[in-house]
């Protein structure tokens, strides 16, 4: 087992897409039949296992498949990190406050396409996204009639990874066979993860597999009694119809890589003279730079102030949705943009030149969600 501190949580990263990723739809883009409606919560097993190839939860949980569409009224939910889909997951719900007979924690299985190398190292990386209106609005549709909760959002520790060479069946009572067979993660990040809500958090790490593994589970293996976790703000004034008050840490999950590790931007710099960016992000349809993008931009500005003689081509991508012509002028624009931020840094002009691609450059197939989302890029090449 990997226990994780503070040393290693590192907060967006910047990584480097083309390395092929063994989790199959690791941004739980690809449905089966018809999802859910935007915005909503999922409220059976059996609807998140039919619904999601390549992942599975168990008995008596119910994470949630999420659809996002941007603009939608009194959504709980933030913008997916890529695409249109995440997951949702309970993390942390004390039995000592639900009432119930044992801490309340949801768990995702996925699977790889092909078995880990046991004692090979590997990356994982995965986005987490903490939210406070979703777990109000959770208790509040799911507990009617039972004891009115007053839902107080807090932050946890204890993200778990357990690596399996079978699958474990979705009808099992996965938190039972925790407290049964006393299975702990082969990985644990055993401090608080995303303390300030709404903002995506990348957790990236090495590890060594422990086994052949073609599956993954990823929740809170540990009793929430031993948990890390933030203060919870107490509302000034409680309305006496809430009997109860409940912490509860909820997260939308997306993402997630696991395969062979990935160099960091300088690294790709230095040995490839070319570095494809993972958290650069734009409004839909529009060059309108999104917060995430900036920790990353950040990072290429450092690089470039300590290395003056640099010169960096900033390029765009598109995949090959809608007009090509207009894919070709938006993938110049969001170039620009990126250039844009850059001599904002302080980068002078003279160093930096701007070219859009369009559609032409794809290093994925178009026919796939996951293949488009590749697609959709902004690379920095040195000159």
């Amino acid at each position: 087992m990997k226990n994780l501190t503070n040393a290693f949580l590192l907060f967006w990263i910047p990584l480097v897409l083309p390395a092929q990723n063994l989790v199959l739809n690791p941004g739980f883009e690809t449905v089966a039949g018809e999802s859910a409606a935007a915005c909503r919560f999922t409220s059976k097993a059996e609807l998140f296992n039919q619904s999601l190839p390549g992942w599975n939860t168990f008995l008596n949980l119910t994470p949630d498949l999420i659809t996002y569409e941007e603009g939608l009224a009194d959504c709980p939910f933030p913008a997916p990190q890529g695409g249109r889909r995440m997951a949702g997951v309970i993390h942390y719900y004390p039995a000592a406050e639900s009432g119930w007979p044992a801490d309340y924690h949801e768990f995702i299985q996925g699977s790889l396409s092909e078995p880990l190398q046991a004692g090979k190292e590997y990356e994982l990386s995965f986005w987490l996204n903490r939210q406070e209106a979703a777990p109000r609005r959770h208790l509040d549709r799911y507990l009617i009639g039972r004891p009115r909760f007053l839902t107080l959002p807090v932050a946890a520790s204890n993200f778990g990874i357990l690596f399996l060479t079978q699958a474990a069946r979705p009808g099992e009572d996965f938190s039972n066979s925790i407290r049964m067979f006393n299975y702990r993660p082969h990985v644990n990040i055993d401090t608080i993860v995303g303390a300030q809500a709404g903002q995506w958090v990348n957790i990236r790490l090495t590890f060594r597999a422990p086994n052949a593994a073609r599956y993954f589970v990823i929740g809170n293996f540990f009793p929430d009694a031993a948990a890390a976790v933030t203060e919870a703000e107490r509302p000034e004034a409680i309305d006496p119809l809430f009997t109860k008050l409940a912490r509860v840490a909820y997260y939308c999950i997306d993402d997630i890589y696991i395969g062979a590790p990935r160099p960091a931007l300088e690294e790709a710099l230095q040995k490839e003279g070319r570095y494809t960016f993972q958290s650069v992000t734009f409004a839909t349809g529009s060059d309108e730079l999104l917060p995430p993008s900036f920790p990353e931009l950040d990072a290429l500005a450092a690089y470039l102030e300590a290395h003056p003689a640099a010169k960096a081509l900033i390029a765009g991508h598109t995949d090959a949705v809608g007009d090509e012509a207009a894919n070709l002028a938006l993938s110049e624009r969001r170039a620009r943009a990126v250039g844009g931020y850059l001599a904002q840094k302080g980068i002078g002009a003279a160093r930096l030149s701007f070219r859009g691609f369009g559609e032409s450059q794809p290093i994925a197939p178009n026919d796939t969600p996951d293949g488009r989302q590749q697609n959709r890029r902004v690379e920095c090449v040195l000159e």
